[in-house]
């Protein structure tokens, strides 16, 4: 699990705060969801990620659903571990 999480990591790369001009004129500073567009368009407003100007991405339709897959993968292992942690030595 760690080498996946690590192999995501340096493929993303480092998500400094400082890259980002400005303030958003549409939404928030999102890293989570505007990452793969990290520091261009920073701010996310349900559904899009916006540059400081308030200028939209067009999002790939595919990225959605392969966002989507990700979060699933991440909800899933997190549950998996919660569960194996709470479970007795014996039984893990």
């Amino acid at each position: 699990m760690q080498k996946v999480e690590d192999l995501v990591t340096s493929k993303v790369g480092d998500l400094d705060m400082s890259l980002v001009k400005g303030k958003c004129k549409k939404g928030t500073i999102n890293t989570r969801k505007c990452s793969k567009l990290w520091p261009k368009f920073p701010c996310y407003k349900n559904p899009n990620c916006f540059n400081t100007e308030g200028d939209t991405f067009l999002e790939d339709p595919i990225d959605g659903v392969l966002y989507a897959l990700g979060e699933t993968y991440v909800h899933v292992s997190n549950s998996i571990q919660k569960l194996l942690n709470t479970l007795p030595d014996e039984k893990r």
